[in-house]
């Protein structure tokens, strides 16, 4: 059965540029290649871990043995390497795709006598950082078994099984050609830096992440609430379809209600850009704050390059100055929301909104 991921559903925030590059010289070098496959310089250009040069931890990374090797490793780096470069950045991102390469051929070198090419260890980091920073994306896969067609899943399953097969291939079986050790060292490499990243603040951390999803599962402990349970499929998909069912009959103050439930157990559920906006709308308009705040958040997170952004970020920033104290985060929405708001009523908001943040604070109020 052949299982392709496609596309993820988080919206990019920018152009992936770095990753587009990376993949086009990955394509260039093999159609390169083509005439020197029997060349000595092919050769030397491939890890060796019998005789490793220097210059091979980099050069084995853009090498492929055959079109399907090719196509297989870019199609899992557009699918999982776009959303990596939008967290991580342009410069970021491109330190961290040769990095992981280069730790994938350490650990193979390591472990294994055979020569290694392609770029499977960097592709193996870029898929571990992603189940770090975004666990509860939906993965759209393509599948062909006699007959063909597509369906989504969460990312941490997609990864967890590769990850899994990876072990047991390398642990049980042999002679099959694979480099299972530097996709594993691979995978490592990711997940080790996205966590570090995340753990040592120099990554800002989402609502959804894993760092993220830790902090709620302590707050919720916390006042003494049972656990969730783990689930191999969202715990929110019925509800989700819920909400789903209601807006399809136009339903929407219902809607928001069990939208507002189904964040409560999974916080990282949105919805299509015009539900989404839809939604947090309402749950702003029925004077349910807090909720509205969050699906906003999720809005700009998702679809931040939309361009309805700079109203929801003037929204956002109005129910921080006014309801939700959270001045800092409130003057970062507004100054973002003052550079494109073209209405003047808005901007004259706006103008209001940063007065009242320069008014004294209660101590009560949050410390940001």
């Amino acid at each position: 059965m052949l299982l392709l991921p496609i596309r993820t559903d988080r919206q990019l925030r920018q152009l992936p540029w770095i990753n587009g590059s990376l993949i086009a010289i990955n394509v260039i070098v093999f159609l390169l290649s083509l005439q020197m496959r029997s060349h000595p310089q092919f050769g030397a250009m491939m890890l060796n871990p019998l005789a490793p040069r220097l210059s091979q931890f980099l050069s084995y990374q853009f090498l492929h043995q055959d079109l399907t090797h090719l196509l297989g490793n870019m199609i899992f780096l557009w699918a999982f390497g776009n959303n990596v470069e939008d967290r991580l950045g342009k410069i970021g991102y491109l330190l961290f795709y040769l990095g992981g390469g280069v730790v994938a051929g350490i650990g193979h070198s390591l472990g294994e006598t055979a020569p290694v090419l392609g770029a499977s260890g960097s592709v193996a980091a870029v898929t571990g950082a992603f189940l770090v920073l975004f666990p509860n994306t939906r993965i759209t896969l393509f599948y062909w078994l006699i007959i063909f067609g597509f369906f989504e899943i969460a990312s941490m399953i997609v990864i967890g099984i590769q990850i899994f097969q990876n072990l047991f291939m390398q642990l049980f079986s042999e002679g099959t050609g694979s480099a299972y050790l530097a996709h594993l060292s691979g995978y490592a490499f990711g997940i080790f830096i996205a966590g570090g990243l995340l753990g040592s603040r120099l990554l800002v951390h989402e609502p959804y992440d894993l760092m993220g999803m830790y902090q709620q599962r302590r707050r919720r402990m916390a006042v003494g609430t049972e656990p969730e349970p783990v689930h191999t499929v969202s715990p929110g998909a019925p509800l989700r379809q819920q909400t789903l069912a209601l807006l399809q009959q136009k339903n929407l103050p219902r809607a928001a209600e069990v939208y507002a439930d189904l964040l409560a157990v999974d916080p990282s559920q949105v919805l299509t850009e015009p539900q989404q906006l839809d939604i947090a709308n309402q749950l702003m308009a029925d004077g349910r704050y807090s909720i509205a705040a969050r699906a906003y958040e999720l809005y700009l997170d998702r679809f931040g390059s939309h361009h309805a952004t700079s109203q929801v970020q003037l929204l956002l920033g109005l129910i921080y100055t006014r309801y939700l104290p959270r001045r800092q985060r409130a003057r970062e929405l507004l100054l973002a929301a003052q550079q494109q708001l073209e209405d003047a009523a808005q901007q004259t908001l706006v103008r209001q909104l940063f007065i009242e943040l320069e008014q004294p604070q209660d101590p009560a109020d949050e410390f940001l």
